[in-house]
């Protein structure tokens, strides 16, 4: 167990002694949890390792870590909180549409690591509670961690508020398999996901646009619902990030604790 480390700001780049590790060479994205302290007060820290090809650093103009967004969605209720990892004074990450969406096996990979205090950043309410985190970077997540979150009556409660529904964005159906989680991009502008767990559990799908990078997520099954355990949904990701242009969409699902993503061109 390790004591808590400090937090000098909300964002902040220092290897920590639980910050996660990356197997071998390969492109990936880790979060850790683990305990932190500001101005006396425990906080929550995530970790985060990545390691991208080099044409998912090109996206971005070399710049990774300010386009990785971190997602604590509230176990008790489903409310999503997500923001960059970009700290107060820093520019935000700039999409070259230019870049090829695309990942290339055998690129060469481009590495860092970035830290968040959870609360502060996310701006999670004052209350005590549980919350499942990953970072997400368009095609790619981390594993979910649960986190439990400290009351602090300082806080100030202020959730990505969940965007006006676009009629017919998510459509649920059965499930049409038993793997764990799958997605996949069968058409231009739609996503296909299907999922099977071992127990009911709360269904969401984020989604934003790579160039304007505004999150928006959806309830798709709340955990009372036939599809929380097993089910399937269609995502029409231009009506679902609400953007009517051609442009490349990321799309993720979190069912049974697990986060996946996919690319979509629109």
């Amino acid at each position: 167990m390790h004591n808590p480390v400090r937090i000098p700001e909300a964002v902040w780049q220092e290897e920590l002694p639980f910050s996660p590790k990356l197997a071998d060479f390969a492109p990936g994205l880790a979060l850790a949890a683990g305990a932190g302290e500001r101005n006396g007060a425990a906080a929550p820290v995530a970790a985060i390792r990545f390691r991208m090809p080099d044409n998912v650093a090109r996206r971005y103009r070399g710049r990774v870590d300010p386009a990785i967004v971190v997602v604590a969605v509230a176990e008790a209720t489903g409310a999503v909180y997500a923001a960059p990892c970009v700290g107060q004074d820093a520019p935000p990450a700039t999409f070259d549409p230019a870049a090829a969406p695309a990942s290339v096996r055998g690129e060469p990979a481009v590495g860092g690591l970035v830290n968040v205090d959870l609360a502060a950043h996310l701006g999670l309410p004052p209350n005590a509670g549980r919350y499942l985190v990953f970072a997400w970077l368009d095609e790619w997540v981390s594993a979910a961690a649960a986190v439990d979150v400290p009351a602090d009556q300082r806080r100030v409660d202020s959730p990505l508020r969940v965007p006006p529904n676009a009629a017919g964005a998510v459509r649920l159906a059965p499930a049409s398999g038993n793997a764990p989680l799958e997605l996949a991009s069968p058409a231009p502008g739609r996503v296909q996901a299907s999922w099977s767990g071992a127990s009911a559990a709360r269904v969401v799908v984020l989604g934003y646009d790579l160039e304007r990078r505004r999150v928006r997520w959806e309830i798709a099954a709340q955990p009372s619902a036939p599809q929380a355990k097993a089910g399937s949904a269609e995502v029409a990701a231009r009506a679902f990030v609400g953007e009517s242009g051609p442009g490349v969409t990321a799309i993720a699902v979190l069912a049974g604790g697990q986060a996946k993503s996919v690319l979509v061109q629109r």
